[in-house]
């Protein structure tokens, strides 16, 4: 069990974050082990996550029920619900957050029930730290799942599957950055991204990654979904100096 300098060490950990860093995403980690969560807690912070916890399956619903995460590292076994159950429950409700399911268990069986009920990886204990941090890495990457292929809010629609998007059915061109941004902002309305969450998420590596070019690209998506005589306080990609950029209204 960690001590009170354990305990401190997290909440300084947490508040340095809060004031002083741009989180490159939120992670929630249900485990009952509070070892174990202070010890990915301690890996990540410096890293730029914003690390909250939950000891039990229906604490960690009452997270998720007002909050949005990046991802979830969800422990298999717990005290009131197993971590399957929480997959299913999440997975029923429409929450795509992308899951990497922990547990003891190493047989294959255990890791199709994972993989079947809805996670996204899977990890046996023990496992790396950096192991961790490689395929949160990479299921962030990862387009959500979605039931429908087609986004829409108002008279705005973007096909997921073919790419395209259309404006009062007329079709609008998109480049491959504009569409993965829009793609991006319109799964997650209402939540803000950072220019570095933005640069990791959407710009591949041999492209231009500077704020300039996140700021350039904006402003050509926001000329193209908004009109040209839309002031930017009424844009439907709100910008805000301290957290970032979101899609200001929610999809239909």
């Amino acid at each position: 069990m960690p001590g009170e300098e354990d305990s401190s060490r997290i909440s300084r950990i947490l508040v340095g974050s809060y004031l002083g860093k741009v989180h490159l995403a939120k992670v929630l980690i249900v485990d009952d082990d509070p070892e174990l969560i202070l010890a990915v807690q301690c890996f990540l912070s410096p890293k730029g996550f914003l690390v909250e916890s939950a000891a039990d399956g229906m604490s960690a619903l009452d997270f998720l029920s007002v909050s949005k995460y990046d991802a979830i590292i969800l422990d298999l076994g717990l005290p009131d619900m197993d971590g399957l159950t929480i997959c299913h429950k999440l997975r029923n409700a429409g929450d795509s957050t992308p899951i990497i399911m922990l547990t003891g268990k190493a047989a294959i069986s255990d890791k199709e029930l994972g993989f079947n009920t809805g996670a996204d990886d899977y990890l046996t204990k023990p496992f790396s730290l950096k192991e961790l941090l490689a395929r949160l890495q990479a299921i962030m990457r990862r387009p959500a799942v979605f039931l429908s292929n087609v986004l829409r809010c108002g008279d705005l629609e973007l096909n997921t599957e073919n790419r395209t998007l259309t404006k009062g059915g007329q079709e609008i061109s998109l480049s491959p950055i504009e569409l993965s941004l829009l793609e991006l902002f319109m799964k997650h309305p209402q939540q803000f991204f950072s220019t570095d969450t933005l640069l990791a998420r959407v710009w591949p590596s041999d492209k231009d990654s500077t704020d300039e070019a996140v700021r350039a690209s904006i402003k050509r998506l926001r000329r193209k979904i908004d009109g040209a005589n839309i002031e930017e306080s009424e844009s439907l990609i709100e910008s805000n100096r301290r957290v970032g950029y979101r899609f200001r209204r929610r999809l239909d």
